[in-house]
């Protein structure tokens, strides 16, 4: 039986406290001002402003207009309100956004929930803490009667509405966007935009987050970053409208310990809980290296001992994917971190297990001009990796990964394999279109990429076509061959590890 200490008497306190159905936030508003909010959305929209904030300080204001256009925009708005299509909400403790929008809302008859959690890595593991911790208040909620509030842009939230959805549970989904009045879906939704009104994605993000906290009867927070910008506005809501909060204080790791600590200190008071001991075992630790570029680089020195013709190859490396993998959806990918797979964190070796499991290297679209499905390799063996592999800040992994697999060069010509051609983007149409696919734009200063020595094949690559003798898997070490070994079997092609420099498995 789960030991779930005090989020039980968390659950219990915000249930009994709950007056069933009122909620001061999620009030709506009186029908004509409900038609006045529409209009003006649909009308401000006509006349060109679509700025968010804008569009609040107008209907905070009542200002009054005039004219056919705002005539027949009161119209169409009475039409949505009558049909149901849109409700309007006033919010208390205010002032932007002054009002929501909502799609199938009916009145709460249980207390509304938000789970606030900052995401450590983008690199996420079914075994991260937090991600544990997540699952685990998410289950000790599962005796009471309670609403979960979700959004979509933010894997926390996600993870709750994928649970939820999976539970029969009540979802109200704070969209990170505009709200589109003839969308069908039965979903709860809200939002502080109705389209085609908007704000800025940054500050739509944050809007949403505020909103999440307004809406909610208690809040549980799992982790939140020294620097989130979660931590002031939860604070400045809190001090506003004191609401239910439990917080959780992990035993063992102590920077999260003392930050959520610091936060539990100014929002006061708040139910403290961790996660029996049990379910932490052999769980690794969340923190990102200070310097992952430099941690994470792996030295081939002794790869040279393997006699290996590398220049009779050609190499499909494979690197992480920062969420689902090619062909995956999102929510497959949230199910199967939440169902603990060991190879949700689609790093680069579980990327490969995945191509060896299902003995096909799937074509993409996305990187050719002309959306062409290709399966790109290059001739740079992993002996002279250094070469094209480099650290990209911006999405915060290496541009090229240690794994992957090698299939003799003539084995693929005879596939339709061919080398990309650099030119400038003035030579793209000159090149017969049978052969766009194999266009790169190369343009000096910025646009240079002869280094990378690629090859493409149009359309998916089946293993099962090249024989034990056309190719082999590469992997960094011998601990990832154990794992694609443990997680495939036996392979028809033979397995090497880099930086052992041999040959950890035979073909079978």
């Amino acid at each position: 039986m789960k030991d779930f200490l005090s989020l039980n008497k968390f659950w219990k306190h915000l249930v009994s406290h709950y007056d069933s159905g009122v909620n001061e936030n999620l009030c709506r508003a009186p029908e004509d001002f409900q038609i006045y909010a529409v209009a003006l959305a649909l009308y401000l929209a006509k006349e060109g402003v679509k700025d968010g904030k804008i569009y609040q300080e107008f209907v905070r204001n009542k200002t009054s207009f005039s004219g056919i256009r705002w005539t027949k925009a009161l119209e169409n708005a009475a039409k949505i309100i009558k049909n149901k299509q849109i409700k309007v909400l006033k919010l208390a403790h205010s002032t932007c956004p002054h009002v929501l929008f909502s799609s199938m809302l009916s009145r709460p008859d249980a207390p509304i929930v938000s789970f606030f959690n900052s995401r450590i890595s983008r690199l996420v593991k079914a075994s991260d803490l937090w991600l544990i911790a997540l699952k685990h208040v998410l289950e000790s909620s599962t005796a009471y009667n309670i609403h979960y509030v979700v959004s979509s842009g933010h894997l926390p939230y996600e993870i709750v509405d994928v649970w939820a959805k999976r539970e029969n549970r009540v979802r109200l989904k704070v969209e990170p966007g505009p709200l589109r009045y003839n969308n069908n879906s039965s979903e709860l939704s809200l939002s502080c935009c109705l389209w085609p009104i908007r704000c800025n994605r940054r500050q739509m993000m944050q809007c949403r987050d505020r909103i999440i906290a307004l809406i909610s009867n208690g809040w549980v927070i799992v982790y939140l970053r020294k620097r989130s910008s979660l931590i002031p506005m939860l604070i400045s809501s809190f001090e506003t409208n004191p609401i239910p909060v439990a917080i959780w204080i992990p035993s063992k790791e102590r920077a999260l310990k003392t930050e959520n600590l610091n936060i539990a200190k100014a929002i006061h008071p708040v139910f403290k809980w961790n996660v029996p001991h049990r379910s932490q075992q052999h769980t690794p630790g969340t923190i990102v290296p200070k310097n992952p570029a430099k941690s994470e680089q792996i030295s081939f020195s002794n790869i040279e001992k393997i006699d290996i013709p590398w220049n009779e190859y050609l190499y499909h490396y494979t690197r992480p994917s920062l969420g689902p993998m090619h062909g995956e959806s999102r929510a497959i990918y949230i199910k199967r971190l939440l169902d603990g797979d060991p190879m949700a964190a689609n790093t680069a070796i579980d990327i490969l297990i995945n191509i060896a499991r299902s003995g096909v290297l799937k074509a993409s679209r996305g990187i050719v001009k002309g959306g062409f499905p290709v399966v790109s390799f290059t001739s740079v063996p992993p002996i002279e990796l250094k070469k094209i592999k480099k650290w990209n800040k911006a999405s915060v992994r290496w541009t090229i990964g240690d794994c992957g697999i090698a299939i003799k060069k003539d084995k693929l010509k005879e596939h339709g394999a061919k080398p990309v051609c650099y030119v400038s983007p003035k030579f793209y149409f000159r090149l017969p279109p049978s052969e766009r696919y194999r266009y790169q734009k190369h343009e000096a200063p910025n646009s240079l990429w002869k280094h990378e020595k690629e090859w493409r094949i149009l359309g998916d690559v089946l293993l099962s076509e090249f024989d034990t003798n056309s190719a082999f898997w590469f992997v960094p070490s011998a601990e990832n061959a154990e794992k694609l070994r443990k997680f495939v079997g036996q392979t028809v092609f033979p397995i090497i590890s880099l930086k052992e420099a041999k040959i950890i498995s035979e073909a079978s």
